[in-house]
């Protein structure tokens, strides 16, 4: 069972108005920030692609899809030579991804990964999908 939260109202607004940024999550483990996300994409999405880094095994799969068309594409900035490698990415990892409004990617517990958390910039500017990430809060350092 979902429990409406204040919170989707914002995800909401986001899908209609702000969607050209990536939305970042970010909580403690186990709040219902993943369950937010899956009621959000099965509302008002009409593909959605979950990609767990938490899960070791879809995390060495991922990487090594990107790995592989990295070398492909090449390095360097999203241009129109770069630009598809993360749409190839996304294709190769889940075969219903599709590069349009209607999808939305997730790239849970993105705290795993400082390579994906780096690139979040890189791959939202590559897509025409929604982008979203989440993390789980690794301590605060107030001063």
């Amino acid at each position: 069972m979902f429990f409406e939260r204040d919170m989707y109202q914002h995800l909401v607004r986001w899908v209609n108005d702000f969607s050209d940024y990536a939305l970042y999550l970010r909580g403690p483990r186990q709040v219902g920030k993943t369950s937010i996300l899956e009621k959000l994409a099965e509302e008002h999405f009409e593909r959605y692609v979950y990609i767990n880094l938490r899960d070791e095994d879809e995390f060495e799969r991922f990487e090594k899809i990107y790995r592989k068309h990295r070398d492909i594409h090449g390095h360097g900035k999203v241009d129109d030579k770069h630009g598809p490698l993360w749409v190839d990415v996304l294709c190769e990892f889940a075969p219903h991804y599709t590069n349009d409004r209607g999808t939305l990617v997730v790239l849970d517990e993105i705290q795993e990964s400082s390579l994906f958390y780096n690139f979040i910039r890189q791959i939202r500017r590559s897509l025409k999908s929604c982008l979203a990430v989440t993390g789980s809060y690794l301590g605060f350092c107030c001063q």
